[in-house]
């Protein structure tokens, strides 16, 4: 059974009016469309309480007799095409299958419905992807500047976690922007997850690989762009994340398309130092000299002279918002300034979402204890000694917190 099918076709048939009607099937009740792109349809379904997105990706218009003609093929040959096509995208939801559930800052695929209809000479190919659905897009975030400076390197945490996970298991994304990253949650403690594996794709023990790539201009590394053979696919993916990291802290991107082909890295430092929008906004004032030399070397015209992988470039910015982290937390103790203590708390806590350190937790502890969150405290500092048994500070802190509660 066509589940999915029958439910987009009741919809399109009925005229769509969600206002006065919801249609279902097999206990799904499609709510609304979310959006459309050039690569498919999201729908937002749900089912009992709980809510998926639906992506809905058509191959009809690629068997039109005109354009077959037009690419000089026979029919036979162009719907060979159109298969490969359908197998290609089977392939990729196989690898985000894989990955499903093996970490949080990844878009959950659940299943997916595949239709072939007609003859051999009227072939339509749809696929249905019932997937998480999340509250926000990064871009729309960014475009409508609802992203402050801590919540952005939060965000950047979480995605560059994501890209170790991928890495790790042989895949690359290749498509890595804000448009593909979606956010879920209450702003204000929300999760960052990759979503939109169209152009993933997984790779050999050399890094390289030779698929075609329809990845996105502004946010594609040069080599990628000149088309050069044997590209380091994983340091490609360092490059887009390191302009998407910029993007979530300042509001532009740093590159234009005027400037790519001739880019070099004094082009990209001038940016960091005169971008006119960064000061409007206020993020160049408190952006770490850390945080600068992390978007220079992960966006660095040159793929060798970037993070020679996706971890090296996590563990560089977890050390820097533990740094920022740190002096929020000296500026508080010395000037009990609550915007610094506000800081330190957003910071440590997005340490604590992505890696179990005692220190982290211990931290995050301290900023309860001083906001007068004694429970909270409490509980930051049993989860250090769960990590490190042998944690003597947050011992000695959660004994002074239990003797204040009682």
């Amino acid at each position: 059974m066509f589940f999915f099918y029958n439910l987009i076709c009741m919809a399109q048939g009925l005229g769509m009016d969600f206002q006065e009607t919801q249609y279902a099937t097999n206990g799904y009740i499609l709510e609304k469309r979310l959006g459309q792109g050039a690569s498919g349809t999201v729908w937002l379904i749900r089912r009992n309480d709980e809510y998926f997105a639906l992506k809905h990706i058509s191959y009809h218009e690629q068997i039109d007799p005109i354009r077959i003609n037009l690419h000089g093929g026979d029919r036979q040959q162009a719907l060979n095409a159109l298969r490969n096509n359908l197998e290609t995208l089977r392939r990729e939801i196989s690898i985000v299958q894989d990955l499903s559930g093996r970490s949080s800052h990844l878009v959950r695929y659940f299943d997916h419905e595949c239709r072939e209809a007609g003859s051999e000479r009227d072939v339509c190919i749809d696929i249905w992807i019932r997937k998480e659905y999340c509250d926000h897009v990064l871009s729309d975030l960014i475009e409508n500047r609802q992203i402050g400076l801590y919540a952005a390197l939060r965000y950047i945490i979480h995605i560059s976690l994501a890209l170790v996970n991928l890495h790790s298991k042989g895949i690359v994304h290749r498509d890595i922007k804000p448009a593909n990253i979606m956010v879920t949650g209450d702003l204000s403690k929300a999760y960052a997850k990759l979503d939109d594996f169209g152009q993933a794709r997984r790779i050999g023990p050399n890094y390289t690989c030779s698929y075609r790539h329809q990845g996105t201009f502004l946010y594609s590394a040069p080599e990628v762009d000149d088309n050069m053979p044997n590209i380091d696919w994983k340091r490609a993916d360092i490059f887009s994340m390191g302009t998407t990291a910029y993007e979530t802290l300042t509001g532009n991107v740093p590159f234009w398309e005027d400037d790519m082909r001739t880019l070099d890295q004094r082009s990209f430092e001038d940016r960091l130092s005169s971008n006119k929008r960064c000061h409007r906004l206020g993020v160049m004032d408190s952006l770490d000299d850390c945080l600068k030399a992390l978007l220079l070397k992960a966006t660095h015209p040159d793929a060798n002279l970037r993070f020679p992988d996706a971890e090296a470039m996590h563990e560089e910015l977890v050390t820097c918002v533990k740094g920022m982290g740190d002096r929020s937390m000296k500026d508080f103790c010395l000037t009990r300034n609550s915007a610094a203590i506000e800081r330190a708390r957003v910071l440590y806590q997005a340490l604590c979402d992505v890696r179990q350190q005692a220190d982290d937790w211990r931290c995050l502890g301290n900023v309860a204890y001083h906001e007068g969150r004694t429970d909270d405290a409490a509980q930051c500092y049993r989860k250090a000694i769960d990590i490190d048994p042998d944690d003597k500070y947050s011992k000695e802190n959660l004994d002074t917190v239990t003797a204040e509660n009682h």
